[in-house]
């Protein structure tokens, strides 16, 4: 393993934040990490985020994963990308790292990172959670390409896969609950 990490956390929200509180105080030689998401942190979403604080509101959820590196280690040097996984400017950091982690909460931009991990020799580990009904249902998958086997062969279900369109559509329609 290199003398220094850099990590890439895509999704910064439930799952997101409390990784990250984890990865910075346990992994001391990480140097950069570069925080992915477009969203902002809304009140009606508060009692999921256990790190997060009433003047985080309206905030972008990079900004606030941000700071909470920086209380924690001031040297660690952040870059926050306000926009999709599959935008340029993550890509183009995305190929920096040594380590993607996704949070995130689409089985679309899940499989996305798999093809860019794979494109350009990268680990991923996938981490998903779900509520259905009263149940909560959390996944872990690590990808290593030409070494595990591909998220789907590990049981990402591709019916779940729906296009952007797609899904505004069934928001619009009342199919899908909650921010897209």
């Amino acid at each position: 393993m290199k003398k220094n990490l850099t990590f890439a956390i895509v999704g910064t929200s439930a799952l997101g934040m409390p990784l990250t509180n984890i990865i910075i105080r346990h992994f001391k030689r990480i140097k950069k990490v570069f925080l992915i998401d477009p969203d902002t942190w809304q009140k009606h979403e508060s009692y999921k985020h256990i790190l997060s604080k009433r003047n985080h509101e309206n905030m972008a959820k990079v900004d606030v994963a941000r700071q909470l590196i920086k209380e924690y280690n001031p040297s660690i040097r952040v870059q926050e990308i306000r926009q999709k996984a599959q935008s340029t400017e993550a890509k183009k950091a995305l190929k920096k790292t040594n380590i993607i982690i996704a949070c995130v909460d689409n089985d679309t931009t899940r499989l996305d990172l798999q093809v860019f991990a794979t494109q350009y020799k990268k680990i991923l580990l996938d981490l998903s959670a779900q509520i259905i009904g009263e149940q909560r249902i959390g996944t872990i998958r690590i990808y290593i390409p030409g070494k595990t086997p591909c998220l789907v062969c590990q049981g990402l279900n591709l019916a779940n896969i729906m296009t952007d369109t797609l899904r505004q559509a069934k928001a619009r329609t009342g199919y899908l609950k909650g921010k897209l």
